[in-house]
């Protein structure tokens, strides 16, 4: 069997990528679509400023962490929502995952979780995924999978755990190989309790994030291109 062969990006690249893919994230291109076909981009769901600005408040302790978190990872954050300040209007809040279940229980389970001290160390991930698991199960947090716990952590660790995405696992995982998106394969996200998959899953990421930048705790605009790119849907001519 042959030696595989991947690829890293350099600054400029990077850099080049950011300003290709992270516009499509804001729906801010002026592209034509013909354009748009040739970079494989066909995303609906765009995102907004003001819900980006929720993700960078909690993350600069200007607000504190809250189940509009929820809201923000499954992609059904409203501006309205986004923007609400008052505790008792955040209450209010009718929380979806991502396939529109209700999220039960999920104020109780920030509350719990808000202050919790990181355990730090080698296992340091998998130590504290497991703490949220217990406490999940303690509140009886109930429609929440593995990667809402894991974007949990995103914010508790300020970045140093990076939020993982299917399609930005996609999209890291092409860059290493030097493949287009459409040609990888990322199974779906195993069961939260599936302790050995999250790990295993989650650790091909950031192993993948470390070759292919260099480093594994990446900024907000690099993992919104990455995301992007994952959605990459053009066919290949023959």
């Amino acid at each position: 069997m042959g030696t595989l062969e991947v690829y890293s990006l350099t600054k400029t690249e990077k850099k080049s990528f950011i300003d290709t893919y992270e516009q499509f994230y804001f729906n801010k291109s002026e592209y034509t679509e013909d354009e748009k076909n040739v970079l494989g981009i066909i995303l609906k769901n765009k995102s907004s400023d003001a819900v980006e600005k929720y993700a960078e408040n909690v993350l600069n302790n200007i607000i504190p962490l809250d189940k509009r978190v929820f809201l923000w990872k499954a992609g059904r954050l409203t501006e309205d929502e986004a923007e609400l300040i008052e505790a008792n209007k955040i209450s209010q809040i009718e929380v979806l995952n991502g396939r529109g279940h209700k999220i039960e229980n999920a104020e109780i389970f920030i509350n719990e979780i808000r202050n919790m001290a990181l355990v730090k160390g080698e296992d340091s991930f998998k130590d504290n995924y497991k703490k949220l698991l217990e406490i999940s199960k303690q509140v009886d947090l109930k429609n929440v999978g593995a990667v809402y716990l894991i974007t949990i952590l995103f914010f508790l660790s300020n970045k140093e755990y990076p939020i993982y995405d299917y399609f930005a696992h996609k999209a890291v995982k092409a860059l290493y190989l030097d493949k287009k998106p459409n040609e990888i394969f990322v199974g779906g996200a195993p069961d939260k309790t599936e302790l050995d998959k999250v790990i295993a899953m989650y650790g091909e990421y950031v192993y993948l994030l470390n070759q292919v930048f260099g480093y594994h705790n990446i900024e907000r605009e690099l993992d919104r291109s990455l995301w992007v790119y994952g959605h990459y849907k053009k066919e290949e001519s023959k």
